[in-house]
């Protein structure tokens, strides 16, 4: 009777011990986004446009239209783009997040092409003339809100939109490349295009505002940290810079002509790194 009130003390003992103390575990927290956060992104980006030419007076419309007028040309580029961004994120729900985040990246997203012309080759004007684009995006940096839906508690996948902002800088010249000589559509002469020598320059850089929308995930890897892709569209609106004749014929009105860049398309996808401050 004693072994057998041992054997049943010593059964329960055991099976107290095997069996796991729930109430002692630590409690985990639910996983959430409200917070602010910082971090940096790396990619590529894809950007287009044109340009075309418009005479600006008497001398530059009879000019283009004596078969000189350079054509409009594909402006096409493939580069990269580095940066920082920052936001705040609130969670609205288990599955919902809404937040607005800030960024701003140097780019190397530049191209220049170049669009002859070929006129007659009497009257001692030059047959052939080329006028020469570059357009350059410095800077690009957007202001935009997301709305997301958390696939699972560490996977955010979302929506955003917004401004964009961007530092653009264009230059064109314009020379004759053959059959040198004085420019002259109709007596008198208002500027000289010798060959090989550029006789029209134009540049501009300024800051411009346009709009930007795309998608992304993101996956919080820790409670600090999260990972991510992203595309973003951005749309910059275009703009015209002057050439002007380098030598003018004195005492007679300047001649000048505008080089018009169309709106400004850029296509990133890139890379983000987040430490998030919940």
């Amino acid at each position: 009777m004693i072994c057998n009130r041992l054997l049943l003390a010593s059964g329960l003992t055991l099976a107290m011990a095997c069996t796991p103390s729930f109430a002692a575990d630590p409690v985990m927290e639910p996983q959430t986004w409200t917070g602010f956060y910082t971090g940096v992104n790396l990619g590529m980006g894809y950007a287009t446009s044109d340009v075309a030419y418009v005479p600006n007076d008497a001398t530059t419309t009879g000019f283009f239209e004596f078969g000189f007028q350079p054509p409009s040309e594909d402006l096409d580029r493939v580069g990269m783009l580095g940066g920082l961004q920052a936001g705040f994120n609130w969670q609205i729900h288990d599955h919902w997040v809404v937040g607005i985040e800030g960024d701003f990246q140097l780019t190397d997203l530049d191209s220049s092409e170049d669009g002859s012309a070929e006129g007659p080759p009497d009257r001692g004007i030059p047959q052939i003339v080329t006028a020469y684009a570059r357009e350059e995006l410095d800077s690009l940096g957007t202001a935009r809100v997301r709305l997301g839906y958390l696939a699972t508690d560490n996977l955010l996948i979302y929506g955003t939109g917004g401004l964009a902002f961007g530092k653009v800088s264009r230059n064109g010249e314009f020379a004759a490349t053959a059959g040198g000589g004085l420019v002259q559509v109709n007596p008198p002469p208002t500027f000289i295009c010798r060959e090989d020598v550029t006789c029209f320059k134009g540049s501009e850089s300024e800051w411009e505002l346009g709009w930007t929308a795309g998608a992304g995930l993101e996956y919080a890897v820790s409670a600090k940290w999260t990972i991510g892709g992203e595309y973003l569209f951005s749309r910059l609106p275009g703009a015209s810079i002057t050439e002007t004749a380098l030598y003018p014929v004195p005492d007679t009105p300047a001649a000048s002509f505008d080089a018009e860049f169309g709106d400004l398309d850029v296509q990133m996808v890139r890379f983000k790194l987040n430490y998030r401050f919940n």
